[in-house]
């Protein structure tokens, strides 16, 4: 990783993002572009005033000063946001992910979901203090494409561990047989997951574990983020769409809102015709 863009807009939560792209842009000897996007047509002054503010806020910071660049832009944030990311062939993107009443509306639903929808890049929210470097990671997989693009984004941040979370239905029939074929088909279920993930290669300095779990896709991520104690859960998405397929129902809405782990988004590949 080389360059990292942070979105900065001297609230709680990009302080927490701040610190944690510090963090990274050190352990990576990445050069590290904070950005901060003003209401569409700033006066000039508005412009100085938020860039003087953006080195007095990066005042701790634990990077080189040569490694730091403050940008200041006005207009739509995830557009100008995407538009800095690209003009610094940035790696990655971060943002803070703000307390709010639903996680969907403020977070997904606004700046971040646009930021998918616009950028192309990996998008981190950041959430927690980062008391340390990221070790383990959850992430959802529901093909070998989700896996590999996984595998990736966590070697991008430097995690040394993931576990490969797949989400599943068991048949009407089982639920009404119950008993040992219920605890067959779910023995099955977690053996040929375990197998295709095993055939696909991973990075030597990441240990990679894989958990087929019976339920929604979200609460599974979060029984499974519970059980290994992860510090980022790490999601794929297509779509221009968002995250939106993820975010089906008030379970959905409930664990994200609640959860006190860091988000990285990546895009996967476009499906071939």
């Amino acid at each position: 990783m080389k360059v990292i863009t942070l979105g900065y807009d001297c609230s709680p939560a990009a302080q927490v993002a701040l610190a944690r792209a510090q963090r990274l842009a050190l352990g990576h000897r990445a050069n590290l572009h904070i950005v901060q996007v003003l209401e569409a047509g700033a006066a000039p002054v508005d412009r100085k005033n938020a860039l003087a503010r953006l080195k007095v806020e990066q005042r701790v910071a634990t990077v080189d000063a040569d490694d730091v660049a403050f940008v200041v832009l006005d207009g739509d944030p995830a557009v100008a946001l995407s538009q800095a990311a690209d003009a610094a062939d940035a790696d990655l993107i971060i943002i803070g992910g703000h307390q709010a009443k639903r996680w969907t509306d403020v977070a997904f639903g606004t700046t971040a979901e646009a930021l998918l929808r616009w950028s192309e890049r990996p998008l981190l929210i950041a959430r927690a203090a980062p008391e340390h470097d990221y070790s383990q990671a959850v992430a959802a997989i529901d093909s070998e494409k989700s896996m590999r693009a996984a595998l990736a984004l966590a070697s991008l941040v430097g995690a040394t561990a993931l576990m490969a979370v797949h989400a599943y239905e068991l048949p009407f029939e089982a639920h009404v047989i119950g008993g040992e074929v219920t605890a067959t088909i779910k023995a099955e279920e977690t053996n040929a997951f375990r197998e295709r993930m095993k055939r696909i290669p991973s990075p030597a300095n990441l240990k990679v574990e894989a958990m087929a779990i019976e339920d929604d896709i979200v609460v599974a991520i979060e029984q499974a983020s519970q059980a290994s104690n992860a510090d980022l859960v790490i999601l794929t998405t297509h779509a221009r769409a968002g995250l939106r397929w993820l975010l089906r129902g008030s379970v959905a809405d409930t664990v994200l809102e609640r959860s006190p782990r860091d988000v990285l988004v990546g895009r996967l590949p476009p499906h071939r015709i």
